[in-house]
């Protein structure tokens, strides 16, 4: 048995470290998916900024592109062109054509230059792309390789858990063969009892010899040879029959010591079972904890994916919108080359038409010089006729320079609308330009929209395998948790049956059996509820308790709910304790249970009504009042007052006093410090979770110093108001430790003990109950949690 119970203990021991590793793998894998969604975040956040920044940019570039217009035609404006004299109609063409062709030059230098440049802006958005498509395929193989350990992890996590469920087979073989020992425990008893029987009769074959012996010494002394040998016959009898005893005595001691170990074997297998059982259910709780975490960070993938998808959207209809404006900018270019076409047919009509006229004139003016060199001689004759000859050529002249002057204007025109074909040219190439910059940003936004899309669709497939996952284990730790908790309840019952039995056993025997020699019942660390305190009261009302003299209820699970009856119990010890004499019980030590507040004043008001219910019936007897002292962690103490603490005047004292002499000793004392109210920890628990929750840091060390200070005050508000829900189910079925591990501490500090070790006394307030008027006096909470009575 021994060495099973070491293999045992090594095997939890295992288990638990299993667990702790469980744990830590768990958090690493929560911690990469945190680091993940953070990157993810930052990246979304780095693309908008990029996008921000390089609109901001683009409007820069426009605003500084219209001022440079504006510049350069200031500077126009300031130096006009000048045109040489042309000597003749061949030279002013030239100039023109050559002007033409170094306007054409400068355009194509121009457009070259505006190319080359955002051929350098592509190379160096492509060396950017490069340098991003590698680092995101550093990021997938990343990616990879924790879907693969954790995939791992989560195999490994399953593996664990069925050998969990090995182990909890094997621990119900242990019971199973456990429940056969204490069956071959019963079968040895009975062949102790049947050995003890032999051991009587033995006895009392001894006591027939012995008086056989007797007989023979008084009746055959004359016989000296009958004497001898009967003499002889007795002492080899008694020596047979010493031997007989001592066989018999050294088979019970063995049996006993079986016994002692097989206890104490069971005892601690027990222990070692209903701890393993409060493991897993802090295990199932932290569990549960996690799948809400996680729940919620798939509720924010989800999100980051809807806006992304909305920032699709928005980008495909700014690219639908540009390409609108390029058809637009198309058509309106199309319409400006067939006008300049327009104008250059009109501007070469009227080029050809001002040629020939200017050709006629010339000829015109050849012959009049003609007929001027010949009519010269015939000058006299022909005065009148060279005078009407000068006023037509005045009239020519002038409609030579009104040709002139139109043509001048005509050339203006030109110009004009040359200056404005080149401004369309040059909007045409920066409209191209954006054009081209629109299609490479469009094409980087697909693919960069391709490849979130496909992100997130992995995330999205990676967290419904996680989810299915979690509620698979979900259902199979409820699976789980239900057998535990049906197998808990089988368990409790067959505890609170055996006590029954127990009581009912003790009770009927108590007349035919006396006390041991004992005068304390130890009953520490048994588990025992508010419903077992029934048949331990009735046990302790039973006959053959007159020896007991102090009860010993450490470290069980009973709460204020069971405080009613044992107040009942103290009224009846305190009321048949006769005057001048102290009670056969003297002490109850409950400390280190679930007991609250409450509870510690149900008992000392009972008490006190008591106390001075005797104390009105015997106000004229001197030694016959009594006084209850409640200390402030929780322990009651029943004095009986001596002879000056007597108010014979009839006046009602109460308030603070100064706690009884060291020579007075306590009828009775019930020591109820060092508990811990279970509903305070399942309110505390249920708003840290909420706290926890919202989003604020429970963790922090202000807000755990900040906490630890305000527990003290909080505790005895939240205590005070009696808390209408009280979960009773909870307790019962995972008690203390389950509920100091949903509050995150790994250990419960009593609420009575926040700061009693650091006072070298103990404050008492008590109240001395003379007359009946302080009957219906009533406790109340005060300071750091002590129990004062005040007067309701």
């Amino acid at each position: 048995m021994e060495l099973r119970v070491h293999k045992v203990s090594a095997q939890a021991g295992e288990l638990r470290e299993q667990v702790k590793k469980d744990e830590e793998d768990f958090a690493m894998v929560c911690a990469a998916l945190d680091a993940r969604e953070q990157a993810l975040a930052k990246k979304n956040g780095e693309l908008s900024a990029a996008t921000e920044t390089e609109k901001q940019l683009r409007k820069e570039l426009d605003r500084q592109q219209v001022a440079i217009r504006r510049l350069e035609k200031n500077v126009e404006d300031l130096q006009p062109e000048k045109a040489d004299a042309c000597l003749s109609p061949r030279s002013f063409r030239e100039n023109q054509l050559i002007r033409l062709r170094d306007d054409a030059i400068e355009a194509k230098t121009r457009e070259v230059w505006l190319l080359s440049g955002q051929n350098d802006q592509l190379r160096v958005q492509l060396d950017e792309l490069e340098a991003a498509l590698e680092q995101l395929q550093r990021n997938v193989v990343s990616k990879e390789n924790d879907l693969v350990r954790r995939q791992r992890k989560i195999d490994r996590l399953e593996a664990e858990i069925d050998a969990l469920q090995v182990s909890r087979s094997q621990a119900e073989g242990r019971e199973k063969a456990m429940e056969i020992a204490t069956t071959q425990n019963e079968k040895l008893l009975q062949a102790l009892e049947a050995q003890e029987r032999t051991a009587e009769e033995l006895k009392a074959r001894l006591e027939d010899c012995e008086r056989e012996c007797e007989q023979l010494r008084s009746s055959h002394r004359d016989h000296i040879a009958r004497s001898a040998e009967s003499e002889v016959e007795v002492l080899h009898r008694t020596r047979q029959a010493e031997e007989k005893a001592s066989v018999v005595s050294a088979l019970q001691e063995k049996l006993r010591q079986e016994r002692k170990l097989l206890q104490e074997q069971l005892s601690t297998s027990h222990l070692n079972y209903q701890m393993e059982i409060e493991r897993v259910q802090s295990e199932l709780v932290m569990r549960r904890n996690k799948q809400y975490e996680l729940a919620l960070k798939l509720q924010d993938v989800e999100s980051q994916l809807h806006e992304a998808v909305n920032r699709r959207e928005s980008a495909e209809e700014q690219l639908v919108a540009a390409q609108c404006r390029m058809q637009e900018l198309e058509r309106v270019l199309q319409d400006s080359l067939e006008w300049k076409k327009q104008l250059e047919q009109e501007l070469a009509l009227q080029t050809e038409s001002a040629t020939e006229s200017s050709e006629k004139q010339n000829t015109l003016l050849a012959e009049a010089k003609r007929e001027a060199a010949v009519l010269r001689k015939q000058l006299d004759e022909m005065k009148e006729t060279l005078n009407k000859r000068l006023a037509l050529d005045k009239q020519q002249e002038l409609r030579h320079r009104e040709t002139k002057q139109s043509l001048g204007v005509q050339e203006a025109l030109a110009l004009e609308q040359k200056e404005r074909i080149h401004r369309l040219v040059r909007d045409v190439n920066r409209e191209s330009q954006a054009r081209a910059a629109m299609a490479l940003e469009k094409t980087l936004l697909a693919d960069q929209l391709e490849a979130l899309r496909q992100q997130t669709e992995r995330t999205i497939r990676e967290c419904l395998e996680q989810k299915q996952q979690v509620q698979d284990k979900r259902q199979r730790l409820a699976d789980k948790f239900t057998e535990l908790t049906t197998e808990f309840y089988a368990v409790q019952s067959a505890k609170s049956k055996l006590m029954r039995k127990l009581a009912d056993a003790f009770t009927a025997a108590a007349s035919a059996v006396p006390w041991p020699s004992s005068d304390c019942l130890e009953l520490r660390e048994c588990w025992l509820v508010d419903e077992d305190l029934r048949p331990l009261v009735r046990m302790l009302e039973s006959e053959g308790t007159e020896r007991l003299r102090r009860v010993d209820l450490r470290y069980n699970r009973l709460t204020s709910e069971g405080m009613g009856r044992l107040g009942v119990f103290l009224k009846k010890l305190v009321s048949s304790t006769p005057m001048g004499s102290t009670a056969s019980l003297r002490e109850f030590d409950l400390r280190q249970n679930c007991i609250s507040l409450d509870g510690i004043r149900v008992v000392a008001s009972g008490l006190e009504m008591l106390v001075s219910a005797q104390n009105f019936s015997s106000s004229k007897a001197a030694g016959a009042l009594k006084s209850v002292v409640v200390t402030d962690d929780g322990r009651i103490e029943v004095f009986a007052a001596t002879s000056t603490a007597v108010n014979l005047s009839g006046n009602t004292s109460y308030g603070a006093q100064d706690p009884p002499s060291n020579s007075q000793v306590p009828v009775l004392v019930v020591d109820m410090s060092a508990n811990v109210d279970a509903d305070w920890l399942v309110a505390e628990s249920r708003r840290f979770q909420q706290r926890r929750r919202r989003g604020k840091d429970a963790g922090s060390t202000e807000d755990a110093t900040s906490s630890n200070n305000g527990n003290n005050t909080s505790a005895a508000r939240l205590l005070d108001d009696a808390l209408s829900s009280r979960d009773r189910a909870l307790e019962e079925i995972y008690g203390l430790d389950l509920v100091s591990a949903f509050m995150g501490n790994e250990k419960s500090v009593p609420l009575s003990n926040s700061k009693g070790s650091n006072t070298a006394t103990t404050k008492r307030k008590s109240t001395s109950t003379d007359t009946p008027s302080l009957a219906h006096n009533g406790l109340d909470v005060a300071g750091n949690g002590a129990v004062v009575a005040e007067t309701s």
